[in-house]
């Protein structure tokens, strides 16, 4: 945590307390807007301290916003900024799991590595923060856990293995929770995205893919990050167990109840997938004969 930015300790009864992972920008950089013009305090959490500190410059007239740099991967780190949130302010309120990372890619083409970058940060990230802040809510009897998930952990499609892999299992790991926090006062959320234009879109990775010609190709109604921040926090402040932003509200309705439909969407998608891949392997430079 930012010794810059840290504030004295108050008494039990001070304003609400939030940590916003994944807080730099995008959604997180949202959410964190729309807790503090609740009057929030509010902490924001991301791996590169120039960023966090830009967009704590950018907040910093609307309330007490503070910086932790780190990664949600590293455990140590999560536990380390829950006890000192608490420390200082003597409760937390919200805990909003938003950091994440994408990765499209046909899984014949990917490694190891690739499933456990995405898994460590998608799935294990939102574990390691509930670890930290779940028994610190179940002590205090309060405190709202918002896990943010996508419309891919819901609807499954072809290309992204890993990320809807990781996702898939936050939608489940949130909804057992939810069953289990309520015997304690805790109350826990997950919200699931679809077409949100940030950051982490436009740089989305990705393994043998023409990425600009895929994006090309996939037309899908957009929202802004503050328009999907509004609607997750109002899916908040109703306790809604599941909270879907924007299009991923018709999506869903449209696989569940309709899966012939879903499964039409998913070989579509798929021949576009195989498609951006072999333009991208065309692309590519023949092997040389050279010894």
């Amino acid at each position: 945590m930012s010794r810059e930015h840290q504030p004295s300790a108050v008494s039990s009864d001070a304003s609400k307390v939030a940590i916003v992972t994944g807080g730099g920008s995008g959604i997180g950089l949202a959410l964190a807007e729309g807790l503090l013009r609740e009057g929030v305090c509010t902490w924001i959490v991301g791996r590169t301290a120039a960023t966090l500190e830009r967009a704590r410059e950018s907040l910093s007239a609307l309330g007490h916003v503070y910086t932790a740099a780190g990664d949600v991967t590293d455990a140590d780190f999560l536990e380390a900024l829950v006890k000192g949130v608490v420390s200082a302010r003597g409760r937390l309120d919200y805990l909003f799991n938003n950091a994440g990372v994408a990765l499209a890619g046909q899984v014949q083409d990917l490694s190891l590595e690739d499933w456990r970058r995405v898994l460590d940060t998608n799935l294990y990230g939102v574990v390691h923060g509930i670890a930290a802040a779940y028994p610190v809510m179940c002590q205090q009897r309060f405190g709202h856990i918002v896990n943010v998930s996508s419309l891919a952990g819901v609807v499954a499609m072809p290309g992204l293995a890993p990320y809807v892999a990781s996702k898939h299992a936050v939608v489940g790991l949130s909804l057992a929770l939810r069953a289990e926090a309520e015997l304690h006062g805790v109350r826990v959320s997950v919200a699931c995205p679809a077409g949100v234009s940030t950051p982490a879109t436009q740089r989305d990775s990705s393994v043998n893919l023409d990425e600009r010609w895929m994006r090309d190709q996939v037309r899908f109604p957009s929202i802004t990050p503050g328009e999907c921040a509004e609607c997750i926090l109002r899916g908040v402040k109703a306790n809604r167990a599941m909270i879907m932003p924007g299009p991923a509200a018709r999506v869903a309705f449209v696989a569940r109840h309709a899966p012939w439909f879903a499964r039409h969407m998913a070989r579509s998608f798929g021949r576009v997938v195989s498609e951006a891949r072999a333009r991208y392997l065309s692309s590519r430079p023949a092997p040389s004969l050279e010894s």
